[in-house]
C-alpha cells in the first residue's frame, strides 16, 4: 500500500511532507499481532534500524578520522577517507529521515504505554551522533 501525506505550506501550497510517500503492507503466514502497527515486528524493525545506524556512525567515524593515517604521503588513505566522507553525505538524507521517523514511532508507543524512554533515548542519541559526524 501506497500513502501520500500532504499539507499545506507556508503559501497555502498543497505539498507532500518529507518521506512521502510511505509503504505499508502486510505478510501472510505470520501471526496476525505483527501485522498491527503497535505489533512486536514493528518494535523489532525499528530496533534493527536504530542498530544499523549505530553501525554506520561508528564504522563512519573510524573511517574518517585521520589520526592515525598518513593522508598527505598515501593517496591510498586520503582515496578511503575521501570515501568515506562521501557516503556518509550520500546517506545523510535517509538516515535522518528514517532517525525522524523511529523516534516519532517510539513517541506514538510511549503515548500507548508500549515503549520504554531507553529506546526513545537511543533514538535521539543515534540523531545527536549523526549530526557530530
Amino acid at each position: 500500500m501506497k500513502i501520500h501525506i500532504f499539507y499545506n505550506n507556508e503559501n497555502n501550497e498543497h505539498q507532500e511532507i518529507r518521506g512521502s510517500p510511505f509503504f505499508a503492507w502486510h505478510k501472510s503466514g505470520v501471526p496476525a499481532k505483527n501485522n498491527e502497527i503497535n505489533g512486536p515486528s514493528m518494535l523489532n524493525n525499528m530496533s534493527n534500524q536504530i542498530k544499523d545506524i549505530e553501525n554506520f556512525i561508528q564504522k563512519s567515524k573510524s573511517d574518517i578520522n585521520i589520526k592515525n593515517r598518513n593522508i598527505s604521503e598515501d593517496v591510498k588513505e586520503l582515496r578511503y577517507v575521501k570515501e568515506s566522507l562521501v557516503s556518509v553525505q550520500s546517506k545523510k538524507s535517509e538516515y535522518l529521515l528514517r532517525l525522524d521517523m523511529i523516534e516519532q514511532c517510539l513517541r506514538m508507543y510511549k503515548d500507548m504505554g508500549m515503549t520504554k524512554d531507553e529506546d526513545l533515548k537511543k533514538t535521539v542519541a543515534a540523531k545527536e551522533n549523526w549530526n557530530n559526524l
